[in-house]
């Protein structure tokens, strides 16, 4: 048997507890002592246990071997021809931008999310223990003000009113969806409007929404559960025939996909961004290009989320993603370079609350952001 240090570890220290180590591709963390570190340097390479034994100077080799396969066990050193030792080769074979965007991409996946009551409780507790930072900008009595229009200046209203109108009301009926309100949200997050070729001779998409070097990194996936003219299941949308295709089944419920909340259930269907990084990573070679991508679905989201205004939808924003739920349900389990990073429920709002998600004074009888 061959073994080989980890090359997905980072190291760092952590109070009291000293030096921790991290697999970030196998999500394990291992006290970093020090007679680690010294073994981790004469296994760069696969190597059998008795030559490491003869690096290092030790002579119990059948216990090394024993030492070997517990720190294997715990992410520190790899087995040659393990499912790990391919996790690595896939994942170095295919990430481009290095082991910091690599260590953020991978420890954000599949994190514990909190339940409402708890998230209330933490935010109470830091009231009573915390200076609350102001969440907008209040100009001082001395500072000079240049007062702009209050009202809307677009010469046609409908985009200022949908702007207005944006909620994201969780409590919806029960009522399905048209078909032509999730086609003008999928047209105005993900549609194609025309093309431009650069100085390379690289022909690029033209999209209703900004993407960094026209790399176009996201695809739209519809978890259909309530759409008039769609059968429930999962679809992939495809901008240049502005089309669905059937692609398969959701394995669990809405819920279940989103961390545990229980208001996904209840909306009628679900828009799903999966980023593509090697499409930016063909381009860029820098890791910035990574925090450009995720910049890029916020705008998606955004205009996914006017257009479902102009229909009076609803359309709720989550993070919360079960990744590894969202990478079987759409067949990038062994892709390194494919996350689902965001997605939007969408639903009538229940009328009965209506007129009180603008009341400040009215509470919040339902979740809204």
């Amino acid at each position: 048997m061959h073994y080989r240090a980890s090359h997905a570890l980072v190291f760092y220290a952590e109070g009291e507890t000293g030096l921790v180590g991290l697999n970030y591709l196998q999500n394990k963390r291992f006290a970093g002592k020090s007679d680690i570190i010294t073994l981790l340097g004469v296994m760069g390479d696969w190597s059998t246990p008795g030559a490491i034994a003869e690096a290092l100077g030790i002579n119990d080799e059948q216990l090394l071997s024993v030492q070997l396969n517990n720190l294997a066990d715990s992410g520190i050193v790899v087995r040659e021809g393990s499912d790990e030792a391919e996790l690595e080769d896939a994942h170095f074979s295919a990430w481009k931008w290095g082991a910091p965007a690599a260590l953020y991409h991978h420890i954000v996946q599949d994190r514990p999310v909190m339940s409402v009551d708890e998230a209330l409780d933490k935010q109470r507790e830091k009231i009573d223990t915390t200076d609350q930072p102001d969440a907008y900008f209040v100009p001082g009595a001395a500072d000079k003000k240049i007062e702009l229009p209050r009202e809307w200046c677009f010469a046609d209203y409908d985009l200022g009113q949908s702007m207005d109108g944006r909620r994201s009301v969780r409590e919806v009926t029960a009522a399905p969806i048209s078909m032509e309100a999730l086609s003008d949200c999928l047209r105005a997050g993900f549609g194609i409007n025309g093309y431009t070729q650069n100085d390379a001779g690289v022909r690029l998409p033209l999209s209703f929404t900004p993407s960094g070097g026209a790399r176009n990194p996201y695809d739209a996936f519809v978890f259909a559960e309530t759409v008039e003219g769609l059968v429930p299941g999962i679809y992939r949308y495809a901008p240049l025939s502005h089309a669905l295709v059937p692609c398969g089944q959701k394995s669990a419920g809405f819920s279940a996909m989103l961390g545990g909340q229980d208001w996904p259930d209840r909306m009628s269907c679900f828009i799903v961004l999966r980023a593509d990084f090697s499409r930016s990573m063909w381009k860029y070679d820098d890791a910035n290009a990574y925090r450009v991508a995720l910049i890029e679905a916020g705008h998606i989201g955004q205009n996914v989320m006017l257009a479902a205004t102009a229909h009076s939808l609803t359309a709720c924003p989550s993070a919360a993603l079960n990744h590894a739920q969202l990478a079987e349900d759409l067949g990038h389990t062994d892709d390194p370079v494919k996350a689902a990073v965001y997605a939007l429920g969408l639903g009538h709002p229940d009328q009965s609350l209506a007129g009180k998600e603008n009341d400040p004074k009215a509470g919040q009888p339902y979740s809204m952001t």
